[in-house]
């Protein structure tokens, strides 16, 4: 199992299609059928059931992509941790903001902030307000504008 494995697994999990996760990967679609096997035998449980040409998790599935979310996730931090210690102003912020904000004020307060810091990487993410409560909640941006007031606590 390897992390490039478990990124295909979750991008297939929330709805890519296995062609398109395998274009991601940079390999082909037969080569991830044949990982995503692999790493359905690596668990121990059937991970996807096909319904048609789509595939949708099995509730072992569902249970694994928990967990696969978290390393994930844990990895990419312990990364962007190290980095921002080996080149403080070479890290990557992740700004999530209201659409309505992404033809005018975020590519000015971009650029401004690009001017200072030029190493600097941003992660966009451009959404509406539930989408932005769920970055807010689930810790997924750095930054987060929207132009009211959030209604989730």
């Amino acid at each position: 199992m390897d992390l490039q494995v478990l990124r295909s697994f979750q991008a297939v999990a929330e709805g890519t299609t296995v062609t398109d996760a395998a274009a991601d990967a940079r390999i082909t679609q037969p080569a991830l059928s044949r990982a995503l096997n692999r790493l359905e035998d690596e668990v121990g449980a059937e991970l996807f059931q096909r319904v048609g040409r789509v595939l949708r998790l099995t509730p072992a599935g569902r249970v694994f992509k928990e967990y696969v979310d978290a390393v994930l996730d844990s990895y990419d931090r312990g990364r962007r941790a190290v980095a921002e210690i080996v080149d403080p102003d070479a890290g990557a912020v992740s700004l999530a903001f209201l659409h309505t904000l992404g033809t005018w004020l975020v590519p000015r307060l971009v650029t401004d902030f690009r001017q200072a810091f030029p190493q600097a990487r941003f992660e966009l993410h451009q959404d509406g307000e539930i989408g932005l409560t769920r970055h807010l909640l689930d810790a997924t941006a750095d930054l987060i504008i929207t132009s009211s007031e959030p209604a989730h606590p």
